[in-house]
């Protein structure tokens, strides 16, 4: 009787848990489905090299993959976080890599 309710307790712990990790899952779900965007992949020269990108990668993996920009600016429409960043590849006076973010995620 005693090793069945151990059975039982195991198994409804295993399903809350199941439960609570897929609610988890299904609120932290891509955002760029949320806005809609669809997903494309590119190449890009940056300062650290050669560089595979997609739409909807996060902000902060572009920063570390492409470096620091040397421009910024950042604006909020609608609720949503508009960036964007630009960087000086071949000259210095003229931005010609250009990334822009909506709410954090890689968009053009």
């Amino acid at each position: 009787m005693k090793t069945f309710l151990h059975i039982v307790i195991g198994f409804t712990l295993g399903v809350i848990c199941t439960l609570g990790f897929l609610a988890i899952i299904a609120a932290t779900s891509n955002k760029m489905e949320q806005i809609n965007i669809p997903v494309s992949y590119f190449d890009a020269k940056t300062k650290k090299g050669k560089v595979k990108l997609h739409t909807g990668m996060p902000r902060d993996s572009i920063l570390l993959l492409a470096g620091e920009p040397d421009e910024y600016r950042s604006t909020t429409i609608k609720g949503h976080s508009i960036e964007y960043v630009r960087y000086k590849i071949n000259n210095r006076y003229v931005a010609n890599l250009k990334f822009a973010f909506i709410d954090g995620m890689l968009t053009d």
